[in-house]
């Protein structure tokens, strides 16, 4: 039950209720392999969105920096 939306408008949801979150979270880190921080892993902080491969080579940077 998978949906990929390309662009969706206000005038396409029903809905009785809707909410949405907002948040400041500082820097998310998410690990290949939480007992390898120094190994792959994604940060996001701010603007900026950095990959690293396993051998802890920046290997994608994206954003504001």
């Amino acid at each position: 039950n998978n949906l990929v939306v390309d662009y969706i408008d206000a005038s396409k949801i029903y809905a009785t209720s809707l909410s949405a979150v907002s948040a400041t979270l500082g820097t998310l880190i998410t690990y290949k392999d939480p007992a390898n921080p120094n190994g792959a892993r994604m940060v996001l902080e701010g603007s900026l969105i950095q990959v690293y491969d396993d051998n802890n080579i920046m290997r994608v940077r994206m954003g504001l920096w």
